[in-house]
């Protein structure tokens, strides 16, 4: 097994949550992204008992870059 790119982003925002992820979602389709899907992780893990910080994944796609990475 190679050492393979992490494909995750992470960072600190300045904003709440909420305002964060909207802000997101807005960036991603003014690029050309397509939101697929929207985890609120922390909210599954707590329904499962589990203490958790406030973790959502964004879930995004530009067919382009996808069409491309699945040719190569």
């Amino acid at each position: 097994m190679t050492n393979q790119p992490r494909p995750e982003i992470s960072a600190v925002s300045r904003y709440g949550l909420a305002e964060t992820c909207a802000r997101l979602r807005e960036a991603a389709q003014e690029m050309g992204f397509s939101v697929l899907g929207v985890h609120a992780v922390s909210e599954t893990l707590t329904s499962k008992g589990f203490e958790s910080i406030p973790v959502t994944v964004l879930e995004v796609c530009k067919a382009s870059m996808a069409a491309t990475a699945i040719r190569n």
